[in-house]
């Protein structure tokens, strides 16, 4: 039920890089040792899934500001440079269109960080992966000196072809315009497959480097998103360029394809395998024979369908819950639905427990631990009270009063015994409203029951049975005549 859990991958420490040009010149990256390590995880038919390249709600302008400061931290501009962290333009308004559905509100300050933010959720696209593609491109992110107007009017080498040596379209020019551009050919890509050079699944031939003589390989691009980042940068990493980690491979090396994966991996996860996340809110006391669990659980990579919720008692496998419950407020925060929430309780014996949910990845990958809890299953005895015992005529005595099991809502059995021998047995099931608004336990826990006995003096005593199989309570004695 529970697969490995994954990994906490963290921040790179920011460095100063000079990125290949994604959809301009790959320009080739100088020895990096202390970062050389080889990349093992480069899948080139599947860089980034189409559910991480067009989900627009990763991060807000906060966010990504928190981010660039924080990646960005080492950064002192040099004379005419500005760092991406505090890098301000104005913006014009940009209408919908059948690319970019979404308004772009435009402003006189807008800050990188607004831009990238804006743009992602006008074009629906990911801000991560505007951030990578900045950084890969430019090396804007890490810029220890900070960058010039010029590589910020250039930012995503959009409009920078490989074969204009340098140049590239003026119409594009400028930071928040690249970035929308940019947003707006990936949704481009995606919205005319055919009339692009790179397509999703089928065997596609790519090159190691723009110039033909190194050649190619055969590639199976597996999904959409890849897809479109060929379409951008048509070359791929050859073993070279992979042994070398983020440093120099060889003549015919071509990094903007590696460096998008590791950038991405290195700052943000894995952009083809995201784990599930969620939040337990309650694990509490549900009786003497369970253990109340609430809460909710997203897995970003199928956003809309509900995925399982897997619940370890003592690190044994207790239950398997599906995520379904309305939760409007993860709906309202996520964006995802609002079908996402859990809320059940699961067996577990009297005493002190250790509880654990995982949320269970919808793709078959990692599985994510959504957080631990102590609780103490305590069984509480059934609660009452006898309002009544009389002779109602000959031969005849009434009972009447309450009785409810506080680990539990429905109604439970009351047994009578007249002169020590069990005699009736019945339900509290009649309506109580003003037991419920005192014990907040549900209506229907009252009784009210005639039945026979013979004339002459007898002991009546009623109990609660327990409805969880715990100890029954007595709920008082009474003696009575029947005439």
């Amino acid at each position: 039920m529970r697969a490995r859990l994954r990994p906490v991958v963290g921040v790179l420490a920011a460095t100063t890089l000079v990125m290949g040009l994604i959809g301009a010149v790959e320009v080739f990256v100088t020895p990096q040792p202390a970062r050389a390590a080889a990349v093992t995880d480069f899948e080139a038919g599947y860089i980034i899934s189409d559910s991480v390249m067009y989900d627009s709600s990763t991060m807000g302008a906060a966010a990504i500001q928190a981010f660039l400061n924080t990646t960005g931290a080492g950064c002192t501009p040099a004379a005419g440079n500005t760092c991406l962290k505090a890098y301000v333009e104005s913006t014009p308004n940009r209408p919908g269109n059948s690319l970019c559905k979404g308004a772009y509100a435009g402003a006189s300050n807008d800050t990188a960080a607004q831009i990238i933010a804006k743009v992602s959720v006008a074009c629906g696209i990911n801000p991560q992966v505007l951030i990578v593609t900045l950084q890969k491109e430019q090396g804007l992110v890490t810029a220890s000196a900070g960058k010039s107007a010029a590589t910020y009017a250039r930012a995503l080498g959009f409009g920078c072809p490989d074969s204009a040596a340098g140049w590239c379209d003026p119409q594009y020019a400028g930071f928040a315009n690249q970035v929308y551009s940019a947003a707006s050919q990936l949704q481009r890509y995606a919205a005319n497959p055919a009339s692009y050079s790179y397509r999703a699944g089928r065997t596609n031939t790519i090159l190691w480097n723009p110039n033909p003589a190194c050649g190619s390989s055969s590639v199976y691009i597996a999904n959409q998103a890849t897809a479109s980042l060929y379409d951008y940068t048509p070359y791929q990493p050859n073993s070279a360029a992979l042994a070398a980690g983020y440093g120099t491979g060889d003549s015919c090396s071509a990094y903007g394809n590696r460096n998008f994966h590791l950038y991405f991996r290195d700052w943000f996860g894995s952009a083809t395998q995201r784990p599930p996340f969620g939040v337990v809110d309650l694990v509490a006391n549900s009786g003497g024979q369970a253990i109340h669990v609430a809460g909710w659980a997203i897995d970003p990579d199928v956003a809309t369908t509900p995925i399982q919720v897997h619940v370890y008692v003592d690190g044994v496998a207790t239950a398997a819950l599906t995520a379904s419950v309305s939760r409007p407020d993860v709906a309202a925060a996520y964006g995802r639905g609002a079908a996402h929430g859990f809320d059940a309780s699961v067996p577990a014996s009297p005493g002190t427990h250790t509880v654990c949910l995982y949320g269970i990845d919808g793709n078959g990958g990692t599985d994510a631990l959504l957080g631990c809890r102590t609780v103490d299953v305590v069984n509480r005895s059934p609660v009452g009270v006898i309002d009544d015992v009389r002779a109602a005529g000959p031969s005849a005595i009434q009972v009447r009063g309450w009785a409810f099991d506080p680990d539990i809502t429905a109604p439970i059995d009351v047994h009578v015994y007249v002169d020590g021998v069990a005699t009736v047995a019945l339900t509290a099931l009649d309506p109580r409203p003003d037991v419920d608004a005192v014990y907040h336990d549900g209506v229907n826990h009252g009784y009210d029951v005639t039945f026979a006995a013979t004339a002459g003096s007898h002991s009546v005593c009623l109990y609660g049975i327990d409805g969880d199989g715990g100890t029954n309570d007595l709920l008082g004695c009474h003696v009575v005549t029947v005439p």
